[in-house]
């Protein structure tokens, strides 16, 4: 994940999908996020540059450990001291 919001795919992963299932590196859509007011939206954008997906999740702090949260799915992650 790049600091302008682009994740970028693991190279590896796609290129052994895209054998297996003779698909191009252009298929797969490209992602952006953005975190603001306690809500993580995550966009699936195509080779057009339209949006044609959102999912948004919420979290908050509690002392040293980041929630994660959607309607499915309570996520804990604790900072490295």
């Amino acid at each position: 994940m790049q600091k302008n919001g682009d994740f970028i795919l693991d190279i590896r992963i796609v290129r052994q999908q895209t054998s297996e299932l003779n698909l191009r590196i252009i298929d797969f859509p490209r992602f952006k996020w953005k975190a603001e007011n306690g809500e993580i939206e995550i966009r699936a954008i195509d080779e057009h540059g339209k949006i044609f997906a959102t999912h948004v999740d919420y979290y908050n702090f509690s002392a040293d450990t980041l929630v994660i949260r959607n309607s499915n799915l309570t996520s804990y992650y604790l900072r490295k001291k």
